[in-house]
């Protein structure tokens, strides 16, 4: 059983963008996977290699003109109504293998109208229609629209086949499809009608959408991507990888390994081997890097000037301040202060001198 778990843990890993309908008939359950093996298949209502392919008529509310109520042939009157070709059952037969949607007797412009959506609109592009393999006739002039627009039509001389994939000439916003034909009777086994999930597109819902906006759901017919492809890819449908020797968005960067054998990865730009000489990211080149380089030393350079005159001018401003105060210091010794026991000494000396007229007095 742990291997089990351990498979559909990887199972789970390895799931790519947009959902999965995978069903693991081991475990009995719905599980996200990319593609469908050997264990299981994809559930009820989804179709593919990879499960992506909606059946978004499957038991949708459907209505028709009439409803034939069969009689004969049964112990039980059977009432054809047209939920009978939306129940899954996948049949050509009208019995009880599978009962048909069937129009009542005297409906000369039968049709039959199936409801998609409550809350949008789908872009339909492809349906599968069972008929009735028997009264064939019946399908002369059958016409498919959706919304009522042509998505379909046979001259009143030809007729689709009893099972028949249908195209619509041109993809067509809807909420509903009506079939109809000029006929008496209209049958219809099973209607199927095709929608990718997000993050698929294509007839069968295999390729995977490469928008560079990951929140993006692509064009589900043709893939088409409003704001660009994911780097390493290009093309209307962003399916085209970059050529060799490319990468990067729109796949306009050129490789630079160092092995010019190699084929870098196209979305970084990495190379295994290492970076062609002059390239020291295998992106930039050396002379970006040079140019860069020589422009760094260049500021260095003008910084260590301007550093060096800025100090010169203090060293000088400082020198100036030092001889101010030098000045102010010698201009100051002439009035030096003298302490009381000197300044008495030399006034007695003075007095005395004077007394005898040898004073001096400036």
């Amino acid at each position: 059983m742990w291997l089990l778990f351990v498979f559909e843990l990887f199972l789970l890993s390895t799931a790519v963008a947009g959902e999965s309908h995978f069903y693991n008939a081991i475990s009995s359950r719905a599980s996200l996977s990319t593609t469908c093996n050997q264990h299981g298949g994809c559930i009820k209502g989804w179709f593919g290699p990879t499960c992506q392919k909606q059946n978004v008529a499957l038991k949708r509310p459907a209505t028709q003109t009439s409803v034939y109520l069969k009689r004969h042939q049964t112990s039980i009157p059977l009432n054809l109504t047209s939920d009978y070709a939306v129940d899954g059952i996948v049949s050509n037969h009208n019995n009880q293998d599978g009962l048909c949607g069937h129009t009542d007797v005297g409906d000369t412009t039968p049709s039959w109208t199936v409801f998609l959506s409550s809350s949008g609109h789908y872009k339909i592009h492809h349906l599968k229609l069972y008929l009735r393999n028997t009264y064939t006739h019946r399908n002369n002039g059958m016409e498919i629209l959706v919304d009522n627009q042509t998505c379909y039509d046979w001259s009143p001389a030809e007729r689709p086949d009893s099972v028949i994939d249908v195209t619509c000439r041109q993809p067509l916003y809807g909420n509903s499809v009506t079939i109809r034909t000029p006929q008496e009777f209209l049958t219809l086994c099973e209607v199927q009608i095709f929608v990718c999930s997000d993050g698929w597109f294509g007839d069968d819902c295999d390729k995977q959408c490469h928008c560079l906006d990951s929140k993006e759901v692509c064009d589900k017919i043709t893939g088409h991507c409003s704001g660009g492809c994911t780097p390493g890819f290009t093309g209307a449908n962003c399916q085209t990888p970059c050529s060799d020797g490319w990468f990067g968005e729109r796949c306009d960067k050129q490789c630079h390994c160092l092995d010019n054998k190699e084929v870098c990865d196209k979305i970084t730009g990495y190379c295994f081997s290492g970076c062609t000489p002059g390239f020291n990211d295998c992106q930039t080149s050396g002379a970006n890097n040079a140019s860069f380089l020589t422009t760094l030393a260049v500021a260095i350079t003008c910084g260590v000037v301007i550093f060096i005159i800025v100090l010169i001018a203090f060293l000088c401003i400082r020198r100036l301040q030092m001889k101010i105060k030098a000045l102010e210091t010698a201009s100051e010794e002439p009035y030096a202060s003298l302490d009381t026991e000197t300044m008495e000494q030399m006034s007695e000396t003075c007095y005395t001198e004077i007394a005898e007229s040898r004073c001096d007095v400036i």
